[in-house]
């Protein structure tokens, strides 16, 4: 209900998976569109029952998934998807996928670094977006003769 205006879920819920805190829920069908997304919030919430949910136990899940989004997770991702009119992405299938990873140690630190840099990344559009529109104010003043250059 926080991404859309009403509630999405049908009347009855009672074959909707839960998900708790830092679980990852993906639907196997829409995978490779980026469909996999990491529970946050403390209070537990429901999925579909087409999505599948799992927990990370030996990988940080926002590891994961900065992995899943590279050039190589990506490619992985898609020699194993499998179906005729849509492609599908099993949990046995994901769990097969093999991805070079870093030390664990290193973990923490990678996720945190490209955080700061999708912050900055953030920060520079919503500077952009302002100066757009700030350029566009200033040329309705100038095209009414409000501002005279």
């Amino acid at each position: 209900s926080s991404q859309f205006s009403k509630q999405v879920a049908s009347e009855d819920v009672s074959k909707y998976k839960v998900v708790t805190k830092d679980c990852v829920a993906y639907n196997p069908s829409r995978i490779n569109v980026g469909s996999i997304a990491i529970y946050n919030e403390d209070t537990p919430g429901i999925v579909s029952p087409m999505y599948v949910v799992f927990k990370c136990v030996n990988m940080d899940p926002r590891f994961l998934l900065l992995l899943l989004e590279t050039a190589r997770g990506k490619y992985e991702v898609k020699s194993y998807l499998s179906g005729s009119v849509r492609d599908s992405l099993a949990l046995e299938d994901l769990k097969s996928i093999e991805i070079a990873v870093p030390p664990k140690e290193k973990w923490g630190e990678i996720v945190d670094i490209l955080n700061i840099i999708d912050a900055q990344y953030s920060l520079y559009n919503d500077k952009l977006s302002f100066l757009k529109r700030q350029r566009k104010a200033l040329q309705q003043y100038l095209l009414n003769g409000v501002v005279r250059v």
